[in-house]
């Protein structure tokens, strides 16, 4: 056999040896992004208008990159699209809720602080806040 079909023969073989090494990473790190994603596109600095959609991508998947290597090997157990599906909407759900739980924290605190302005008198006082586009007052 030739020089050239023997490289041609281990390069194939080295990249289906790279997929095949790839697959099971690829199934955990999209139950990551999806959960981070779904998050990221709810959060309230990151859900704003000011912020690209390819600014929010690009967060998710580098965090993504991060958590992947942090957190512990788990086995993901399912029998079919079916499941696996099933298992990527929950993680969807997940991040939507810790994003809208996030922003719901972020709304105490800033109604904590309107009701601090108007004990101390200022809550006539106001400016404009250009990250949510409202009044807000001083404090809040």
């Amino acid at each position: 056999m030739p020089m050239r079909e023997r490289n041609l023969q281990n390069a194939q073989g080295g990249w289906l040896h790279f997929i095949m090494s790839v697959l099971p990473w690829r199934k955990r790190s999209l139950l990551i992004f999806v959960r981070v994603a779904s998050f990221v596109f709810v959060a309230p600095f990151f859900s704003m208008g000011n912020t690209p959609a390819r600014i929010r991508a690009g967060l998710s998947f580098f965090i993504t990159l991060l958590l992947y290597h942090t957190l512990p090997e788990t086995e993901i157990v399912y029998n079919g699209l079916l499941e696996y599906t099933v298992i990527v909407m929950k993680e969807v759900v997940t991040g939507l809720l810790l994003g809208f739980g996030t922003n719901f924290c972020t709304s105490i605190m800033s109604f904590a602080g309107q009701i601090v302005d108007m004990d101390i008198g200022l809550s006539m006082a106001s400016m404009f806040d250009p990250t949510t586009k409202q009044q807000t007052s001083i404090s809040g």
